[in-house]
C-alpha cells in the first residue's frame, strides 16, 4: 500500500515540476501552490508580466487523465491545464499537452459526446466513471509540447 501511494505522490510531483522546469527555462515565473489553492497547481507570470494559473495532471501510463468536474463546467479566465505523460521508462522524455482552460473544455465536451454516441450504439452505459480523458484523445488535439498556448 505504501508504494502506491508514495507512487501516486509522485507521478504528481514528477508532473508539476516537469512543468515548472519547462516554463522556466523559457523565463516564465513561477510559484507552486503546494495544495493551498483547489484547482491551482502554479501560479505563473510570463516574459511580459501576463499573470496566469497552471492545473497540472500527470500519469505514469497512456492510460486516462482524471480530472474534478469544475475544470469543465465553466470557463475560467487565465487557467491551462497542462497534462503531463511520464513513461515509467527512466530517461523517456515527458509529453506535455498545453491547453487554455476554455479550449480543453470544448475539446472534453466533443469527446464526451463521443461516448454518449458508443454508449447509445451499446444499448447500454459504461459505469459511472469520474470526468477523465484518455491519452489517446489528448494525441488528436494537436497541443502535444504546444507551449505556444501559453500568454507571452
Amino acid at each position: 500500500m505504501k508504494t502506491q501511494v508514495h507512487k501516486k505522490f509522485s507521478t504528481q510531483w514528477i508532473g508539476q515540476f516537469g512543468v515548472a522546469s519547462e516554463l522556466t527555462r523559457r523565463n516564465y515565473l513561477i510559484s507552486f501552490g503546494l495544495g493551498n489553492m483547489p484547482g491551482i497547481d502554479l501560479l505563473c507570470q510570463s516574459p511580459k508580466g501576463k499573470k496566469f494559473s497552471v492545473q497540472v495532471k500527470c500519469l505514469r501510463s497512456k492510460g486516462y487523465f482524471p480530472f474534478q468536474d469544475k475544470l469543465i463546467e465553466k470557463d475560467i479566465p487565465g487557467l491551462f491545464v497542462i497534462f503531463v505523460y511520464a513513461p515509467e521508462k527512466l530517461n523517456s522524455p515527458l509529453e506535455y499537452f498545453v491547453f487554455r482552460q476554455k479550449d480543453f473544455r470544448r475539446i472534453w465536451q466533443k469527446e464526451s459526446r463521443g461516448w454518449k454516441t458508443k454508449e447509445r450504439l451499446r444499448g447500454k452505459p459504461y459505469k459511472d466513471w469520474s470526468n477523465g480523458i484518455g491519452y489517446q484523445a489528448l494525441l488528436t488535439t494537436g497541443v502535444k509540447n504546444k507551449w505556444s498556448v501559453l500568454p507571452g
